[in-house]
């Protein structure tokens, strides 16, 4: 039988994290991050070492968001925590989900708090967890997606935690009914017009009917993907590192043409995930490998997705980040030095002499460069 959650589980995880100056509670008010809170309160209460403080994300997307602001003050004083609360627009973009809009708000707004070393806490747990994996299963994910949320990793200037992803949410209810605490209820979290909303309240509950453990094995699975990941990781680095330009981020077409397809398939996912990018759905790795990488050296074939370009130029791929629309209004005066840095990451122009066609150099020395 499992024992009460307590501050001794907090601590014992804690423990396995690189220590951190400060830990920033991501605080919604809802009930997992309020038994987060009320957990770290009462560790550093035990031991005064540690240093805690609560940020809240405004997303501006509900009608009670205000109210929520003022109930997350409240909770934070009566917890004795300093409270960061940051504003966002959580609004989604054409073609993406409003959930995928408001984690990236958050998650960005959360990275502008973190100075070196520190770290950011929140409080998904194992339920959390084997939702992440079924949604990742049902989206044809791959190892890095299946391995769903690391208990931590590297996030902004620090890491990120998740010191409750080994715990069901029934420990999570059985200590804030114990503690009596009081927390908010987002209406939204049960619109089951959303995938995770469905899946937790129409697939999960019949699931559990049959297999009652699905939670601590969904768990497991992801546990048993993100070892597989680290180790195509590793191979993929050293495969990377073979076909990689030695001084640009391209990769270079003849030796990445030497290697099988799902060694090449390996190192572009790796490529892209390196430069922080969006990963490249599978039919546009296909498009990638089969069209852009073997194309004809006259020949300048790209791909584009929403986290960015592919394009083969001069025996190598080059990977763009997303530019914004084109501005026929824009114009870039050279003012005659050796370097023009182009905007929005285009690269740069050099100058240099040259014999044949060029620009005359009456034109350079006195006309305006446009």
């Amino acid at each position: 039988m499992r024992r009460p959650l307590a501050a001794d589980h907090l601590a014992a995880v804690l423990a396995q994290y690189p220590r951190a100056p400060r830990y920033w509670i991501a605080f919604s008010g809802g009930l997992d991050s309020t038994v987060l809170a009320h957990l770290c309160r009462a560790l550093a209460e035990r031991d005064a070492s540690f240093d805690f403080a609560a940020a809240h994300i405004h997303h501006g997307l509900h009608p009670a968001a205000d109210a929520w602001v003022r109930h997350v003050h409240e909770s934070a004083q009566a917890l004795n925590l300093s409270l960061e609360v940051r504003h966002v627009d959580g609004r989604p973009n054409a073609g993406e989900s409003p959930e995928a809009a408001a984690r990236s708000a958050r998650y960005a707004a959360l990275t502008t708090l973190v100075n070196p070393g520190e770290a950011v806490l929140t409080a998904q747990h194992q339920d959390d967890q084997a939702e992440s994996v079924l949604l990742q299963l049902f989206r044809g994910a791959g190892l890095a997606g299946l391995a769903a949320m690391p208990a931590w990793t590297s996030f902004g200037q620090g890491f990120l935690g998740r010191p409750l992803l080994d715990l069901p949410r029934s420990a999570l209810e059985d200590y804030a009914v114990r503690n009596r605490l009081e927390w908010i209820d987002d209406p939204g979290n049960t619109d089951r017009r959303f995938d995770r909303n469905y899946l937790r309240h129409e697939i999960l509950p019949r699931l559990r009917g049959r297999w009652p453990s699905l939670g601590e094995t969904l768990s497991r699975s992801a546990r048993h993907c993100a070892q597989a990941d680290e180790l195509l990781t590793e191979l993929g680095a050293e495969l990377l590192a073979r076909v990689r330009h030695p001084t640009r981020n391209t990769l270079q077409i003849e030796p990445l043409l030497a290697l099988s397809p799902a060694r090449q398939q390996l190192i572009l996912r790796l490529w892209i995930r390196k430069a922080g990018l969006r990963p490249l759905p599978s039919v546009l790795i296909g498009r990638t490998l089969n069209e852009v990488v073997p194309a004809r050296r006259d020949r300048n074939p790209e791909v584009t997705w929403h986290g960015g370009t592919i394009r083969r130029h001069r025996g190598e791929l080059h990977l763009l980040r997303p530019l914004p629309p084109f501005d026929r209004r824009q114009s870039v005066v050279w003012a005659r030095s050796d370097v023009l840095v182009l905007p929005n990451e285009n690269g740069a122009l050099t100058a240099r002499l040259a014999c044949g066609p060029g620009i005359a150099p009456q034109h350079w020395n006195n006309a305006r460069i446009e």
